[in-house]
């Protein structure tokens, strides 16, 4: 009962209480008529059967609370939790090359992971350690999507999710091989030097193009910070120049060209890329004056093509592909790059200029896109571009090859057999002291030098097959 469980004092007590009670009235009642004293002893009869049920009760509420285990401070047991961190919708996995991603799992339980459907899945992998789960996924070589389900189990409580893999649409098919070499001399007529520094670039293997067997000589291998371009340097003083005429820096390698080609057909959906990503962070804003998304002039042109895309990624690319290659002329070849607002203005440029026109377009609308510049055999160069589909990767253009054979199809289509040097501008170049000397378009060379008195100074380049 609930009132007795405010009750200090014990049933044994409340009963002596209620006896006690019962004397004083009768001693009452005596002194009273006799019809009054029969009716007070009725009620004083009823009051000790009622103090009697009364202390009974009481005890077995007692008896209740003693009985039960459970002090009444105990705090209760905590609820289950877990907690599944998400992944990014444009994460490594789904990449058709394959990829890792780690993720972290929050909960009070031991918990874990498998996978669900397919079985007996060969090309997904879970690593669990330290409450973090790491996922790694295959290079997808099926002719279609493919599609697991990753389970994460704590105690009673579950969390599921999909991961889903995009199948290859870069098709490429060999074109050659060769043993290329390319090296730099030095020509002076007095050695004035106090110090020079000497650049040449060294290709990687990527889509384009396979490298191997390469052999450097006279300076030092690098790869530029935050940027995947390498290169080979030299720094020389006074008393380390060598006589006029000298090989500085040389390099040697086999390159394997491949054609590629884009399988269109074969996407399915679109990711939203990631914009904490590196290639969303340096690919979609301003380089120096070169490449300029924010351009007043190029505006309306941008807003009318994005509309006629319906905001489609690949068409609007597309759309700006085929503007530059019938608004822009061929014009100050071999020149370097120029500020956008002077290719704009002369209404065109050589392959890199046009180059940059489509990549400020694509960057406009926030689709991260870059140069990609090359050389062949034959010392002659190009530039063409590439814009990131966020889920497959980055897609090849050239604008310019469509300028000069307008009946071509050169969006996502390379035919030629170009050494890939770098797919980038603006390469930092680091000397002696960490401190970076830019090099605007890292195409064949670069160097820098300083000299205590008036000298001529030449660099002869040569490049060419083995």
């Amino acid at each position: 009962m609930q009132i007795c469980n405010k009750f200090k004092a014990s049933a044994a007590v409340r009963l002596f209480l209620f006896v006690t009670l019962r004397k004083y009235f009768y001693f009452w009642a005596t002194n009273t008529t006799t019809l009054t004293v029969l009716a007070m002893k009725r009620l004083l009869t009823l009051l000790t059967y009622l103090s009697v049920l009364f202390a009974i009760s009481c005890s077995d509420d007692n008896n209740d609370i003693n009985n039960n285990t459970t002090p009444p401070d105990t705090p209760p047991a905590p609820s289950e939790m877990l907690t599944v961190q998400a992944l990014k919708d444009d994460n490594p996995l789904i990449y058709a090359s394959g990829g890792s991603a780690t993720i972290n799992i929050d909960s009070n339980t031991q918990w874990q992971a498998n996978i669900t459907e397919p079985d007996n899945c060969d090309w997904l992998h879970l690593s669990p350690a330290n409450g973090k789960l790491t996922l790694t996924t295959d290079g997808n070589t099926t002719t279609g999507d493919r599609e697991a389900t990753v389970v994460i189990t704590a105690g009673s409580l579950t969390k599921e999710f999909s991961i889903k893999q995009r199948q290859n649409i870069f098709r490429r098919n060999k074109i050659s091989e060769r043993k290329v070499f390319t090296q730099l001399n030095l020509y002076y007529d007095q050695n004035q030097f106090h110090r020079f520094i000497g650049v040449l670039p060294v290709p990687s293997s990527n889509i384009y193009q396979d490298i191997e067997e390469l052999n450097t000589e006279g300076g030092t291998l690098l790869t530029a910070p935050d940027n995947e371009t390498r290169y080979l340097r030299c720094i020389l003083n006074n008393n380390s120049i060598p006589a006029s005429g000298t090989t500085i820096l040389r390099e040697e390698f086999k390159v394997t060209s491949y054609s590629v080609d884009i399988n269109f057909d074969a996407i399915t959906s679109y990711a939203e890329i990631d914009t904490e990503s590196d290639i969303y962070k340096n690919y979609t804003g301003a380089a120096f004056d070169i490449i300029v998304p924010d351009f007043e002039p190029m505006q309306s042109v941008t807003t009318q093509l994005w509309q006629e895309a319906n905001g489609n990624i690949v068409n609007y690319a597309m759309l700006c592909y085929l503007y530059v290659a019938e608004n822009m002329q061929y014009l100050n070849p071999n020149t370097g790059l120029h500020p956008l607002a002077a290719i704009w203005e002369n209404g065109g440029g050589d392959c890199g200029n046009q180059a940059t026109v489509f990549i400020s377009m694509l960057r406009n609308k926030g689709i991260p896109a870059r140069h990609v510049v090359m050389v062949r055999p034959d010392d002659t160069a190009h530039v063409r571009a590439e814009f990131f589909l966020a889920g497959y990767g980055w897609i090849p253009v050239d604008p310019n090859a469509k300028n000069m054979i307008p009946e071509g199809d050169f969006f996502g289509k390379i035919y030629s057999d170009e050494i890939v040097m770098n797919r980038d501008i603006g390469i930092p170049i680091q000397d002696s002291e960490n401190n970076d000397l830019i090099a605007g378009l890292l195409q064949v060379y670069a160097f820098w030098y300083w000299i205590y008195a008036d000298m001529s100074l030449e660099i002869v380049r040569t490049i060419g097959t083995m």
